[in-house]
């Protein structure tokens, strides 16, 4: 797979990704082969580029839960950027608590891990995929901790705003940053947050927000993550939670300036600096998105390849994994073996997806040893969930690092 600018497209090329329009209608399927009219046509939906396969390159598998995630994603981005242009033009504003509640049917409530896929951005749509990604990702972590309706509506319509200070910047490609910023571009987003904050500020749209969402996105504003180790304690919950997703999805966020990071090094970056993004937020989003799933492909600490062929619902980072050099099993949760090798990252596509090696994973699920680890993990989470239900009967509040229990009464301020 390969990412070629729409200039460089050429007929016969075969799409590795499916084309919406903006009321979520598939145009074109992938496997697609373009043609000289197809070419034309994309050219006008303003895409930077496209994904394509290389001409021997069978179709990657892709789930129902992927198509649908890309489909909404595509969608909700063209809705916010028609709400963001009304508030900058000062023109009648569409309900934004319509996008905010799909948000919430769809992904406030999900009972199940998903694969939280990135798309490539750029300059021109930046902001607006930035607004959905990181208003998906606190619709699960806010669900994760418990929150009731109202206050997930609250934190998803604070996300889905926050960041609309961006489309004042004069240099839009700081955006694509996510590692070192200098003084001068810090001081060039403070500015442009703040005048987003005051435009959102303005008499003519209070009507705008459901109560408690204004203050979240001031929060974000006048405390950014960036300079505010000390101020953790006092933020909102709502703020506490959008802070972890915002910083998650900037680091993992595809463009053409910057490689992101993985998933997996963007949440060791957020336990890390425990002081700036709340540990239990952090912990929710673990729970909520897949990291290390089996069938992922991983480099370890001794030079190694290996599959992962069993999560660990305790700690992701401590896998069952499957070595490529020799077949040898490997159960990262156990100390002698942890203390010598560990997961240093994942191998990804050309797209920024997870590599699942499905055939490889099929062939070595019936080996009896790994059956018999598998069914530990298995016996693991069974305890681990029948824990976390006691804990919740009686009212105790979790501290396990990635333990499925409710953080909420941790986000208090």
């Amino acid at each position: 797979m390969q990412f070629i600018e729409i200039s460089k497209l050429k007929p016969g090329m075969r799409l590795a990704k499916p084309i919406y329009n903006k009321i979520g209608v598939m145009l074109y399927d992938r496997d697609t082969k373009l043609t000289v009219k197809g070419i034309n046509s994309i050219a006008k939906f303003n895409l930077i580029g496209l994904y394509i396969l290389e001409p021997a390159e069978p179709l990657p598998p892709l789930s129902q839960d992927d198509l649908d995630f890309e489909q909404f994603q595509t969608v909700s981005v063209f809705q916010i950027r028609d709400i963001m242009m009304q508030i900058l033009t000062n023109q009648e504003v569409q309900d934004i608590g319509v996008l905010a509640q799909s948000i919430l049917r769809k992904y406030g409530g999900v009972d199940h891990k998903i694969n939280f896929a990135q798309s490539i951005r750029s300059t021109s749509d930046y902001v607006y995929k930035q607004s959905v990604n990181t208003g998906i990702l606190a619709a699960m972590i806010s669900n994760q901790l418990g929150f009731s309706y109202n206050e997930q509506f609250r934190v998803i319509t604070a996300a889905l705003l926050y960041n609309i200070g961006y489309l004042f910047l004069d240099q839009q490609q700081i955006l694509n940053k996510h590692k070192q910023f200098t003084q001068y571009e810090l001081d060039m987003l403070r500015t442009s947050k703040k005048k987003g904050l005051d435009k959102l500020s303005e008499e003519r749209f209070s009507d705008l927000f459901p109560p408690g969402a204004l203050e979240i996105i001031q929060q974000m504003v006048l405390t950014g993550d960036e300079d505010a180790k000390s101020t953790n304690a006092r933020l909102l919950p709502g703020t506490k939670i959008l802070r972890v997703a915002d910083t998650y999805d900037r680091m993992t966020a595809m463009n053409m300036e910057e490689s992101p990071v993985s998933e997996v090094s963007a949440i060791r970056h957020l336990k890390r600096h425990a002081e700036k993004y709340e540990p239990a937020a952090v912990n929710a989003l673990v729970q909520a998105i897949k990291l290390l799933p089996a069938g992922c492909s991983v480099d370890l600490s001794n030079g190694e390849k290996a599959l992962v062929v069993e999560e660990n619902p305790l700690n992701f980072q401590a896998p069952v994994v499957l070595l490529f050099s020799n077949n040898k099993m490997l159960d990262l949760s156990d100390p002698k073996i942890s203390k010598d090798i560990q997961i240093l990252d994942t191998m990804k596509t050309m797209d920024n997806r997870i590599h699942i090696d499905e055939e490889t994973l099929k062939q070595f699920q019936s080996d009896e040893n790994l059956n018999r680890t598998l069914e530990k993990f298995r016996r693991a989470r069974a305890r681990s969930q029948e824990a976390a239900g006691r804990k919740s009967a009686s009212g105790e509040s979790g501290d396990s690092s990635e333990e499925p229990v409710s953080y909420r009464d941790l986000l208090k301020p």
